[in-house]
């Protein structure tokens, strides 16, 4: 039997699996999880008028390659758009008018995702892409407003494919989260190092963080837990143990690193390795005292929504997954070390890998008379803009191409804008980052940026 005859035999097997019916309430804990989780983050910028100060603050935005034609909604409009994507958050946690609220919530949050790279986060990428997968999930099919508006929609079971496309999502996560660790750096300790000296003041702990073996056993303890946590949570044996280990682990990032809503969203998709029937089962419990076994055969099902049968959704479902495949790898094509030039950093679960300090000049230099100034980007940028600015080329080009139209507008010349940076990377010495003598100004392509990144195993 050849390969191809393998495969097909193989995938034959495999598919018929993914139209099994499965209890649909670990999906819908997961739908009222992810809604509350989003609109806590949602007040979490309105309480604290992150708006303002990230986003109606600065005069300049810095915009992901391929997407300058997002723009900026006006002040007043953009705070209007937070209250509606906390309405959309409780809409999809209530299963009220769900469908709309999902296309909605995932169009407004990639929207303000993508209004300005500087803020890019893994946790806001996969928050776009969840509620992406969400649109298509049915989630509101039962312990919904939906249900109560229109009975006929109510199901006990959906297609397991629905659960296994966000098993495989979170499972990425955490996968190439743990392959992006093997390599030098963070085998050897240097990024955790930087972090736990800067978090020694703490009191009790405080002094064990200076400890070399105590970085030793983060950065290797990280790695393997990230590498194996998917596969332990295949495995009825290990499953309560792997998901235990993964709240402590999250729970510790959450107080000592401080990453946002990443650990809660991270535990309520690792949840779903738990049977499908868990919240309803843990519910009986709870009730009557016991554990009891919520058998399929309970309910009355007149019909089970069937995987969607269409060629296309199939070819699309099949893309994703290969998409979620290779993206996270695309840095081995580019030249030079990623922790170093950035390339194919984002979008790939690359997560507190590298620790960066730098410092960077820009030179505006009239082409007539030589005459050069000083620009520093803190006089035009807000601190987290300059802080993720200082390590990201692609955003150094795009401040140079402002600064340059700031010159050409003030006083009526063609400048030449060039920008020099020195780097630390995971606390090693000060280090030349860029090609100084670059007019960056004039880039007018990505493949530029190689050019302005000087390697690093030639410093």
């Amino acid at each position: 039997m050849n390969l191809s005859a393998m495969l097909s035999q193989k995938m034959g097997a495999v598919i018929p699996r993914l139209y099994q019916p499965v209890d649909i309430a670990s999906l819908v804990f997961f739908r009222i999880a992810f809604g509350l989780i989003m609109f806590w983050e949602v007040c979490r910028y309105l309480y604290l008028d992150w708006i303002g100060e990230l986003y109606i603050r600065p005069n300049f935005h810095f915009k992901y390659p391929g997407f300058n034609w997002v723009s900026m909604l006006p002040g007043e409009w953009l705070y209007l758009h937070f209250y509606l994507l906390g309405i959309l958050s409780l809409m999809i946690a209530l299963g009220l008018f769900y469908r709309l609220a999902t296309i909605l919530f995932f169009w407004g949050f990639t929207y303000l995702f993508l209004i300005e790279s500087a803020f890019y986060l893994n946790h806001l990428y996969l928050v776009c892409l969840v509620s992406f997968l969400i649109i298509w999930i049915p989630l509101h099919r039962n312990y919904s407003l939906d249900v109560l508006l229109w009975p006929k929609i109510k199901s006990y079971f959906l297609p397991s494919c629905y659960l296994w496309i966000l098993r495989f999502q979170i499972g990425i996560v955490y996968f190439y989260g743990g392959i992006a660790k093997i390599e030098i750096d963070w085998l050897m300790g240097k990024p955790m190092n930087v972090w736990l000296n800067d978090r020694a003041y703490l009191p009790l702990v405080g002094p064990f963080f200076k400890e070399p073996l105590v970085t030793i056993f983060y950065s290797w303890s990280g790695m393997i837990f990230d590498i194996f946590l998917p596969f332990a949570l295949l495995f009825k044996k290990f499953r309560l143990t792997a998901f235990f280990c993964a709240v402590l682990f999250h729970m510790h990032n959450q107080f000592f690193f401080t990453i946002g809503i990443f650990p809660m969203l991270a535990i309520a998709m690792t949840s779903l390795f738990f049977e499908p029937s868990f919240p309803r089962e843990l519910f009986h419990k709870i009730k009557s005292g016991k554990l009891e076994k919520v058998e399929r055969n309970n309910f009355t099902e007149k019909s089970i929504l069937q995987f969607p049968k269409n060629q296309l959704i199939k070819w699309f479902i099949g893309i994703y997954i290969l998409w979620q495949l290779l993206m996270p790898l695309r840095h081995w094509i580019y030249p030079g070390w990623v922790n170093w030039n950035e390339a194919g950093h984002r979008f790939s679960w690359r997560m507190m890998l590298r620790e960066k300090t730098a410092r960077m000049t820009y030179f505006v230099t009239h082409p007539d008379t030589g005459e050069t100034r000083h620009a520093y980007p803190s006089d035009y940028l807000i601190y987290a803009q300059v802080k993720t600015l200082q390590y990201k080329p692609d955003m150094m080009v795009q401040f140079g191409k402002y600064l340059r139209q700031l010159v050409k507008i003030k006083s009526g010349f063609d400048p030449i804008v060039r920008v020099a940076v020195e780097v630390s990377l995971n606390g090693r010495a000060f280090k030349p980052y860029t090609n100084p003598n670059l007019d960056i100004g004039k880039f007018t392509s990505e493949n530029e940026l190689e050019k302005l990144i000087l390697p690093f195993n030639k410093l």
